[in-house]
């Protein structure tokens, strides 16, 4: 702040600040849900795997809500752990292959960045947690990708849509927590139904 400066908090600011704690406290919430969630419809290791994952994407939706950005080392980082999740999850008999965990973030990515490319529909970082929580997603094998994928991209365009219908201006969406929200729903969904 320059001299002669002052620091005036308006009402956009404590609206923020407000609608940050109310983000916090709905994250710790679906954090401590999707836990309880996954422990009843998949084995230990593998639930508490993904709800760690889980949480993970829901952090970088709430960041991608306060900066715009999801930084390349963030979800680079989440892809590489959910690598590194599928080999400890193979080498203990939880799952069969990491396969599935390789082909979902390749496909994820590679249908992420599709949609990032033409009028810039989503941004680059929404298409590279797209690709790590394919990472992921891999996690529940080879039944457990399709489900997400339909899932994650049904709340990604219903939230295009209702954001477009209130957006003026083409200012630029937040994706972040539908595709984190969207994949969480697909594995909840497959864990429940298709497994």
């Amino acid at each position: 702040m320059r001299d002669g400066e002052q620091n005036v908090v308006t009402d956009a600011d404590a609206r923020d600040a407000s609608g940050a704690s109310v983000q916090v406290v709905l994250l710790g919430a679906a954090g401590f849900g999707l836990l309880l969630m996954m422990l009843r419809l998949l084995p230990a290791p593998v639930a508490v795997t993904l709800t760690a994952g889980g949480f993970a994407a829901l952090l970088l939706g709430a960041t991608d809500i306060h900066t715009h950005r999801l930084p390349n080392w963030a979800t680079g980082g989440l892809a590489l752990i959910g690598l590194a999740a599928a080999v400890v999850l193979q080498l203990s008999g939880q799952v069969s292959s990491i396969w599935p965990a390789v082909a979902g973030g390749a496909g994820f990515a590679v249908i992420g960045l599709l949609e990032a490319l033409p009028a810039g529909s989503i941004g680059g970082g929404d298409a590279k947690l797209l690709g790590a929580l394919g990472v992921w997603s891999g996690l529940l094998e080879w039944p457990g990708l399709l489900p997400t994928v339909l899932v994650s991209h049904l709340v990604m365009i219903g939230v295009l849509l209702v954001g477009r219908a209130r957006t003026r201006n083409g200012a630029r969406m937040v994706l972040g927590p539908a595709v984190a929200v969207g994949a969480i729903a697909g594995w909840i969904l497959t864990a429940a139904v298709v497994l």
